[in-house]
């Protein structure tokens, strides 16, 4: 059971990355929607959370056992696997573009080998197991040792001027855009 919620989870990083591609659509919305979304970073993170919980809401029948989905405890799980999902997608946006690729590419050599998974023996499934371990192993790692790298170079460029706040949850500017 604990290996499927890692599949849920490193599954729904992926798949979150899509779906952030949908904020693109925002001109369609009314003025004040959009205002909001273009300004807010508090909507901004509200609306990623929100994203995160309904897709997991919506797969967790598969991530979690059958039987539990009318147990009294299942709803605070389902919250804590948006919670960490969200603060995952959070920190990757702390890496340099190249650690964003290679835990992309870890992501989706894990979903492949959870496809593949279904239809092996036993033992097999076992050396695929561990294979999914380790690339979670590897995403974390490079999480850490990204957002470290990127967290002191911040913190020299900005000096006395860094805030914490900032570095983890956001500006409306990014000043190599022009902002």
């Amino acid at each position: 059971m604990f290996k499927d919620k890692l599949n849920l989870l490193t599954n729904s990083v992926g798949m979150l990355f899509l779906i952030v591609s949908v904020f693109y659509l925002t001109p369609l919305l009314s003025c004040g929607i959009q205002y909001s979304f273009t300004h807010s970073l508090p909507v901004k993170h509200l609306m990623l959370f929100l994203i995160i919980t309904f897709y997991v809401l919506m797969f967790s029948r598969s991530s979690f056992e059958s039987d539990r989905i009318d147990d009294e405890w299942l709803f605070p799980e389902l919250i804590l696997a948006a919670l960490v999902i969200y603060i995952a997608f959070i920190l990757m946006g702390k890496l340099q573009p190249i650690y964003v690729v290679a835990i992309l590419i870890a992501i989706i050599v894990h979903m492949l080998v959870s496809f593949e998974k279904g239809n092996k023996n036993e033992d097999l499934a076992k050396v695929l197991d561990f294979i999914q371990f380790v690339l979670m192993v590897f995403i974390v790692l490079v999480i850490v040792l990204g957002v470290c790298v990127y967290y002191y170079k911040k913190r020299k460029e900005y000096g006395d001027k860094f805030s914490h706040i900032t570095f983890f949850f956001g500006t409306e500017k990014c000043r190599r855009l022009g902002g």
